[in-house]
């Protein structure tokens, strides 16, 4: 159990539900701290609520159908220890990003 935790704390997870990007580390490659996070900046988790510590920006390298590219992320909230980082699809629709599970590929 504490291996696949140690697995998931360095991957992203693909989130349909999820509005924000989420990061749970600074050491990741590419990500900019744009500024601190204030008292009530929070993210829903499970049945609780959990306390953003900042917020930032970074590039990510994703497959898609023209082959791997650089997709910049914005608005995402840094939660430190979090037990994974997460691609909020839902906040990608809006700007006509779409994932398509079965090919693995972003459009």
């Amino acid at each position: 159990m504490e291996e696949d935790i140690d697995k998931l704390s360095n991957q992203w997870i693909h989130d349909p539900g999820s509005n924000t990007h989420l990061i749970n580390s600074e050491d990741w490659s590419g990500w900019t701290r744009e500024y601190d996070a204030v008292a009530t900046d929070f993210v829903g988790a499970r049945t609780g609520r959990v306390q953003i510590t900042a917020w930032g920006s970074m590039e990510l390298m994703a497959n898609t159908p023209t082959g791997v590219q650089s997709l910049k992320l914005t608005h995402i909230a840094y939660v430190k220890g979090f037990i994974t980082s997460l691609i909020g699809l839902a906040r990608c629709r809006k700007l006509g990003i779409h994932f398509d599970l079965g090919q693995d590929l972003l459009y």
